[in-house]
């Protein structure tokens, strides 16, 4: 079993990230004969207008399982994760992806997982966009990576570039925040696992020397149909 944790600030567009990962995640799996099934488990309960739930229908149309905590619990003060989440966690035949909540509040759902997590094959991301305010400096981003990783209580393992302006995003704020975060990278040993951006953008994109994720935009805010 691998277990992929997707974290990061709000805005980060981790969400996205997330989603498409495990379109692409399940797309290799076919290609490989490996029968395994991904399954996401979306714990984000920070922004649930924004969270993997929202695009259930897509993910279920690729065979992907999703758990979810119910929407009538995701405001409460202690949100109520369903057994789903729990029973995922356990099945050795899934690939699981979690969508965690963006800033350490939300991490701190994540912990309340740590002992069914805790000797699993675990691969914890942070997604990273250096247009939002917090961490759209060096300090910014390791002081957010800190702060994750204490109120989960899980290391992290690698870092996902995801520098965005949404629609008025251009090579150059890409190619820009690659450039920062290499510079994180190389000072706290944490790989770039990917570099996630639009397929209309990306195409052009010349300065990434690590893996490229090609999304197509699937969350969209409750307002646009």
């Amino acid at each position: 079993m691998d277990i992929h944790v997707i974290t990061g600030h709000l805005g980060s567009g981790k969400t996205e990230v997330a989603v498409n990962f495990a379109i692409q995640m399940t797309e290799h799996l076919q290609e490989s004969d490996d029968s395994s099934t991904v399954a996401v488990v979306d714990i984000d309960v920070v922004n649930p207008y924004f969270a993997a739930r929202e695009a259930r229908v897509v993910l279920e149309s690729h065979g992907i399982k999703v758990a979810a905590p119910s929407i009538n619990t995701t405001t409460a003060a202690l949100p109520v994760l369903s057994g789903e989440i729990y029973q995922f966690l356990h099945r050795e035949d899934h690939v699981v992806i979690i969508d965690v909540g963006g800033d350490p509040a939300g991490a701190r759902i994540l912990n309340s997982l740590y002992n069914y997590l805790r000797g699993k094959n675990l691969h914890v991301y942070c997604v990273v966009n250096t247009k939002r305010p917090f961490t759209s400096v060096h300090q910014g981003i390791l002081s957010y990576i800190q702060s994750i990783s204490a109120a989960s209580r899980l290391p992290m393992t690698g870092l996902i570039h995801n520098t965005h302006l949404l629609n008025e995003t251009s090579v150059q704020d890409i190619c820009q925040g690659q450039e920062l975060l290499e510079q994180v990278s190389r000072e706290t040993g944490l790989p770039i696992v990917f570099t996630a951006a639009m397929k209309d953008v990306t195409l052009d994109v010349q300065c990434i020397g690590n893996d490229v994720l090609l999304m197509e935009r699937y969350i969209k805010p409750p307002y646009v149909l």
